[in-house]
């Protein structure tokens, strides 16, 4: 919301330039969006931490409603709210009809304001209208002051998060170019063994019980009290994928004088890392550039991705601890094992029947379904993982796929942080 209306005082250029960016900032529609999205909090909430700010997240609905000026529904709902609601709701419910209708604020207004609301966008707007309302315009004024700085570095903040996403497709561009430049051979700078020694059956096999196990262990260490440490997550990771690993090294690979590390080609000389990183480049490229067109047309057809989805809370009110680990997983440990499994396993075992288009799709649809999204992030997902199959046949190793993977889950972390953690 601040955001919103930091982005109404831009020269028309620059709305224009964040408009293509992101066509649906500062919209109705976003609006319209964000209120559907409280009131499905409020209709669903069953974690006793979002019930006990209910009545918060409640007010947030209503104010949006007066500023989008829904002043009839608003009325409705506060007279409900007044009339029916459990302590303290009725009195959130006082606020809001004092601030956007003609009634009258208690006279202890500031404390009670001050007490059931922290500080922010929606207080410190609510604040104003009440100030306004009873006369105190110099405070008014200097509570809009105080907002409009705070607003200036939220947006300087958003044109550094879309520079970053420039920077991002300007250098794809000139990996795309040298990649052009040269013969595809040039960039083979692994030695992965694709299609793989291994029958697809065997593969498959080892697939589905690795998988099986590590469900089975993740499962069991959630359930003991290690499990809610920070570092738990890292932990998940390993105990659901070194499974994986274990029966393809030992089971596979070593009793037939094979190594993990060169059958995925995660054993490159030196001299080949330059290629690489011009690879992972182009794999982040295509991976923003599908997402991003991915998105556009969601929102242009109605679909726009649910906030929930993959929305990491540890980044946003996680303790320094809690989003370290976080970030270690998401940007680190994820991309690893994921990669290792999807790439390097399921895409490597299907190679061994199928061309690379179709290993490419059919490992993409597997590695999307299991994040469980809704139909736009699941085609961002499916995306990506046919990009990441794609460089991984072209360079023969999995380490381009390990840095795009991880260079894309690093910008999508610094979004959350600078926006919600720090805004």
């Amino acid at each position: 919301m601040q955001l919103r209306e930091t982005l109404e005082q831009l020269s028309p250029r620059e709305r224009r330039l964040h408009a293509f960016w992101d066509p649906s900032l500062g919209t109705p529609e976003e609006l319209a969006r964000l209120i559907q999205w409280h009131r499905e909090i409020v209709h669903l909430a069953k974690d006793p931490a979002i019930l006990a700010n209910l009545p918060g997240i409640m007010t947030h609905v209503g104010m949006m409603e007066g500023e989008s000026g829904q002043l009839d529904l608003l009325q409705k709902q506060t007279r409900t709210w007044a009339d029916q609601g459990p302590a303290p709701v009725p009195l959130y419910a006082m606020l809001l009809r004092a601030a956007y209708f003609e009634e009258s604020p208690p006279s202890n207004w500031t404390g009670l304001l001050h007490e059931l609301l922290p500080p922010g966008w929606f207080r410190d707007r609510l604040e104003e209208r009440l100030c306004r309302k009873t006369g105190e315009t110099a405070r008014a004024d200097a509570i809009r002051r105080t907002g409009r700085q705070a607003a200036r570095r939220l947006l300087w903040r958003y044109r550094f998060l879309t520079g970053l996403d420039l920077a991002v497709f300007f250098l794809f561009g000139m990996a795309a170019v040298l990649f052009l430049k040269f013969p595809r051979e040039f960039w083979k700078a692994g030695h992965a063994s694709i299609p793989p020694p291994w029958p697809l059956p065997v593969g498959t096999a080892l697939l589905v019980r690795g998988c099986a196990l590590g469900i089975v262990l993740a499962f069991a260490f959630a359930l003991l009290p290690a499990g809610s440490h920070p570092a738990g997550m890292l932990i998940s990771y390993l105990l659901w994928t070194l499974p994986m690993v274990w029966l393809f090294h030992h089971a596979l690979l070593r009793p037939n004088g094979l190594s993990l590390r060169k059958e995925l080609g995660l054993s490159v000389p030196a001299k080949n890392w330059g290629k690489l990183a011009i690879i992972a480049l182009l794999g982040l490229g295509i991976d923003s550039l599908g997402g991003w067109l991915i998105g556009t047309a969601g929102w242009a057809l109605g679909l726009p991705n649910h906030w929930a989805e993959s929305f990491d809370a540890d980044l946003v009110f996680g303790s320094r601890a809690v989003l370290a680990c976080s970030l270690a997983g998401i940007v680190g440990v994820g991309p690893f094992f994921e990669e290792l499994v999807f790439r390097g396993f399921l895409y490597g075992t299907l190679r061994g029947r199928l061309v690379p288009m179709a290993a490419g799709l059919v490992s993409a649809g597997i590695f999307s379904l299991v994040h469980g999204y809704g139909l736009v992030g699941f085609l961002t997902v499916f995306w990506s993982g046919v990009a990441f199959a794609w460089i991984y046949e072209k360079s023969g190793s999995l380490w381009p796929c390990i840095a795009a993977h991880g260079a894309g889950n690093l910008l999508y972390s610094l979004n959350v942080i600078l926006m919600l953690r720090l805004g």
